[in-house]
């Protein structure tokens, strides 16, 4: 059998995606498989999917899933891209994806908010007023603060460089973060700056003193209690890194310090502000520290220094966190990507309320297509779910159901509801929890065959219940009001109505109770009689 449709004619799920495949299926059926022969331009798969696609190597294969696997990928091509959390961490460590992901967060936020389109779906799927963002410490930024000054004494001078940490104050996180960043920056200072003047200062008969009086001269030029360098720090610098080696690209090295210290003076300043994307002033501000904290090419002193910030959100929920997230994560690569795209996005549901899942494909289906669709290149989607909502809202045409069987009849998805769709398509055995279902099984085989209340208590489906369900010692007549109790926690209208005339029945149901809520029903009734006529007379 072949994945792909005869039919000619179906639905746009969103103008910016020209194909949707959605795969399903019971626990071990291959899903992850199948998405992962894609990634690695299994020809024979991919035919099978699409009808329109001439040549795959025009086509840019990238693999998203929020999901840590044990399946190990072959060697990829450069058309295959990986950004799931398994690939991430096997190139870096948890603390360092965390950042990159909250980074890549705010970067397509800010890209949604400075653009002017129309008809966005974010609106209507991520609420962003009263949500905001601020700058805090990684894992990495919290161990450095958590060694304090012990954290320097790897490095030369280190009495003078925790000298002028004392300047900044103690109290506070922010003052906290500023005090992290100026350690991290001596190390990184000293020890990419200075060794090789050292090294060579000896070898040229510079004395050991001379060497100690000129590196503490130009750490005096920098001002700690504002975080910044004086004029006669850099011209310093410039003088001792030409008596080290005149032909080094000294330019650089100052270039990259001038840099940092700009970034540093933008950080400083916004470390504990928490900052609104709603407000074009906040957004402003999150544009600064982005482009402070992703230096790249050769600037490695702002780039160590800032890898310990990272972002963190305020008053979003898990389910946000997981879709934005997701498109932090396609935002980043789609620059990288060939203009011809195949999204393979698996277990799109993985931590997402079901009201999320109700809006998957109408409201975030376009927003990934909003950051992948280039002018005059294609998007296509395969996704696996276990969700029988979002499944609810793909056409029949577009459904993969795994292992495949042709003798199956599968039954209508689009628009159906969730109960036919988890017994059909997701091999559920039943609509209900597995406890509840055998709780109630219980209780229907202890009064489907007793006739009185001794009968019930001496028969072994009884005894076995209370021993079962730990309800031994418990005296007899609460143990029959906690069955009552239990039969009318039951949600299913059906069955709980038939285990009470079971109950009824079998002469365990309290009369006079019975009777009581009898004539309860009868006085709401007689209520509800009463306020009928009394519309009927105002009109």
């Amino acid at each position: 059998m072949e994945y792909k449709s005869n039919s000619m004619t179906r639905l746009n799920y969103t103008n910016k995606i020209d194909s949707v495949h959605c795969i399903v299926g019971e626990n071990g059926s291959g899903k992850t498989r199948l998405i992962n022969s894609l990634l690695e331009i299994d020809e024979k798969e991919i035919n099978k999917f699409f009808n329109d696609i001439d040549d795959i190597f025009d086509y840019s294969f990238v693999k998203f899933s929020g999901a840590v696997e044990l399946y190990k990928l072959k060697d990829l091509s450069e058309q295959s891209i990986d950004i799931s959390t398994s690939a991430f961490l096997n190139t870096m460590n948890l603390v360092n994806l965390n950042r990159e992901d909250s980074i890549n967060q705010v970067k397509v936020i800010s890209s949604y908010y400075n653009k002017t389109e129309e008809h966005t779906k974010w609106e209507d799927l991520i609420e962003l007023s009263g949500k905001t963002v601020s700058l805090r410490l990684n894992q990495i930024g919290d161990g450095i603060n958590a060694y304090g000054k012990a954290y320097l004494k790897g490095i030369g001078w280190y009495e003078e460089c925790e000298a002028k940490i004392k300047k900044i104050p103690s109290s506070g996180y922010k003052n906290k973060v500023l005090r992290t960043l100026m350690r991290k920056f001596l190390a990184v200072f000293v020890t990419e700056i200075f060794p090789q003047f050292e090294v060579d200062g000896e070898k040229k008969g510079i004395g050991e003193s001379k060497y100690n009086k000129e590196s503490k001269l130009i750490l005096e030029h920098i001002d700690f209690e504002n975080l910044q360098p004086r004029y006669e720090f850099y011209e310093g610098l410039e003088k001792y890194l030409k008596a080290d080696n005149p032909d080094q690209d000294i330019n650089s090295k100052i270039s990259q310090l001038t840099n940092f210290f700009e970034d540093l003076r933008i950080i400083s300043c916004n470390v504990g502000k928490e900052l609104s994307f709603t407000d074009k002033g906040g957004r402003d501000t999150l544009e600064k520290i982005l482009k402070s904290l992703n230096k790249e090419g050769d600037n490695l002193i702002s780039q160590e220094v800032f890898s310990v910030l990272e972002f963190e959100w305020n008053g979003l929920s898990s389910g946000e966190l997981a879709l934005i997230n997701l498109f932090g994560r396609l935002n980043s690569i789609k620059n990288k990507v060939r203009k011809n795209v195949v999204l393979l996005l698996d277990e799109v549901d993985l931590g997402l309320h079901p009201e999320w899942q109700r809006k998957w494909v109408n409201n975030v289906l376009p927003i990934i297509g909003k950051i992948m669709k280039t002018q005059d290149g294609s998007v296509h989607v395969v996704v696996t779910t276990h969700s029988p909502i979002i499944l609810s809202d793909f056409m029949k045409e577009d459904i993969i159901y795994l292992p495949i069987d042709d003798s199956i009849e599968r039954s209508r998805t689009f628009g159906q509801n969730i109960y036919t769709l988890f017994k059909d398509s997701f091999f559920l055995e039943a609509p209900k929890g597995a406890f509840s279902e055998q709780v109630i099984e219980d209780l229907l085989n202890i009064f489907r065959s007793s006739s009185n209340e001794k009968t019930i208590r001496e028969s072994g489906d009884y005894k076995g219940f209370i021993k079962k369900y730990g309800l031994s010692g418990i005296p007899d007549d609460t143990i029959r009001e906690f069955f009552d109790e239990l039969v009318d926690m039951i949600g299913e209208d059906i069955i709980r109505n038939h285990l009470k005339k079971q109950m009824k029945n079998a002469r365990w149901i309290n009369e006079s109770n019975d009777s009581l809520d009898y004539e309860k029903e009868i006085e709401e009734l007689k209520k509800q009689i009463e306020e009928l006529k009394k519309e009927k007379e105002q009109k």
